[in-house]
């Protein structure tokens, strides 16, 4: 496609110079351009795409899509320059790859966690009713047999753009996708047409960049309010919002759409309603009451947490017509994602799963020494967690305390979720292994002659937590009975 006509049905842009190259793709990494290409300067947090202008134009790149015109670049190559380039690469590649989104029906889940197993698990079901299906995630974009790595959960809106036409091209009649609160903050699944969206939870993360819980879920909402208000009556064609009603933000969610809404949860009530729910080492089984009938369903998808993701999938399942019968086969036949909770039997006395880490940011965060917020302002601190599922545990392993399997992971005789220990601390002058000395005191860093009564206990806590094993790096996790 020509550059001009590539750009003509949009107003807001300028183009220098007269040449009008024929644009065969759009690249925003400057190493990537080659003949044909147009590249997208994007200003990122740390490097601007700017700077590198002058090397794609070396490498190939016959035009190029700025925020502000660069000297020293040839004259017959031609620049666009508009307001955002990110959101006009976007718009721009949809066009280009001819508007592969309204070809598929694309589904978006959004949260803090569940997002791939969600998306998965819906691709599985989707597959199973017989529907060609390909997915864009954290563990990388696949469709059929066919699997490509990803640098990021949702990678730049030219790279979404192209998968999807990589998608329609490979005959899939659906896209499941994960959609990060950066990517919609930073419009990366621009010009996408959502087709529906879900919602699965939200908590303490990702606040380094949002600033606050409400900046962060209002992130979240962006998806739902790109749903539109066009409501199509033919069956599997209409937006649905898919939203976990026991969370606590849902009802911001719900604000946020115009869209039919289909609700799921344990505790209140909604439209997708688990209860009779068996947990097991080895999954779950439920009983889901839903607008269409009730569901009995077996999954070797293993914590309550994962209920929550199944309960997700099967709505967004019904959304896309999908048949009780095979959602409960699809449910029961479903392997789960890699290196999610994955069982591991090696022949060993005991099985348990892989390890599962998740980053739970704490904000504010206190120093244990002294009470008080750190010296250098920072209010939050992460931990770690991790699940460990362990079953026909040996009599005399159930005797022992604890069974060091790793550095970081203690087996323990049921299935339970396992918190690491973390310290919240000062950062360059509270140590968890020396006495208390705390820069927000008046000692100045020093040692105080006398520790006041919180110094003390955060003291005595440390020495009993050292006691048990635990080390700064890679703390052992406490075997829970």
């Amino acid at each position: 496609m020509r550059l001009r006509q590539l750009v003509q049905p949009f107003l807001n842009y300028q183009i220098t110079g007269a040449e009008n190259p024929d644009i065969l793709h759009i690249v925003t990494d400057s190493r990537q351009a080659a003949p044909g290409a147009l590249f997208a300067a994007i200003p990122g947090h740390t490097v601007d795409g700017h700077a590198f202008a002058a090397q794609a134009v070396e490498q190939g790149a016959v035009a190029l899509l700025v925020e502000r015109r660069i000297e020293g670049i040839r004259a017959d190559v031609p620049q666009v320059i508009v307001r955002d380039t990110r959101h006009m690469s976007a718009l721009l590649a949809d066009r280009l790859f001819d508007r592969p989104s309204r070809r598929l029906r694309v589904v978006g889940v959004t949260g803090t966690n569940g997002k791939t197993t969600v998306t998965h698990l819906v691709r599985h079901l989707l597959e199973v009713a017989g529907r060609r299906t390909g997915v864009i995630g954290t563990v990388g974009a696949k469709y059929g047999d066919v699997e490509l790595p990803l640098p990021n959960t949702t990678p730049e809106a030219v790279e979404v753009h192209r998968l999807l036409r990589t998608f329609v091209d490979a005959g899939c009649s659906h896209a499941v996708m994960e959609v990060s609160s950066h990517a919609l903050v930073e419009r990366r699944a621009a010009g996408v047409s959502f087709a529906s969206a879900a919602f699965t939870n939200l908590t303490q993360d990702h606040l380094d960049f949002h600033g606050t819980m409400e900046r962060y879920a209002a992130a979240k909402s962006l998806l739902f309010a790109r749903l539109g208000n066009a409501f199509d009556e033919s069956a599997g064609n209409s937006p649905h919002a898919v939203i976990n009603v026991d969370d606590p933000w849902a009802q911001t969610m719900m604000d946020a759409t115009t869209a039919p809404i289909l609700t799921y949860g344990l505790e209140r009530e909604a439209d997708i309603h688990a209860d009779d729910v068996h947990l097991t080492a080895a999954g779950a089984t439920l009983r889901v009451r839903t607008p269409v009938g009730v569901l009995s369903a077996q999954t070797g998808l293993i914590g309550r947490f994962n209920v929550y993701n199944a309960l997700a999938a099967i709505a967004i399942a019904l959304v896309e017509g999908v048949q009780l019968d095979v959602i409960a086969a699809g449910l029961a036949s479903y392997p789960g994602v890699p290196g999610r909770c994955e069982r591991i039997d090696g022949g060993q006395p005991l099985a348990c799963s892989s390890i599962m880490r998740t980053r739970l940011t704490v904000s504010p965060t206190y120093c244990r020494a002294c009470g008080n917020l750190p010296r250098d302002g920072s209010s939050s601190s992460s931990a770690a967690a991790a699940i460990a599922i362990v079953r026909n545990v040996p009599a005399w392993l159930k005797r022992r305390r604890s069974l060091p399997i790793s550095p970081f992971l203690q087996a323990t005789t049921r299935a339970v979720k396992i918190r690491f220990p973390f310290w919240p601390i000062c950062g360059k002058v509270c140590r968890p292994r020396s006495p208390p000395r705390c820069a927000n005191r008046s000692t100045g860093g020093r040692r105080s002659a006398k520790p006041s009564a919180k110094q003390s206990r955060g003291y005595r806590r440390d020495r009993r937590q050292r006691s048990r094993g635990l080390s700064d790096c890679w703390p052992r996790a406490i075997a829970l009975r």
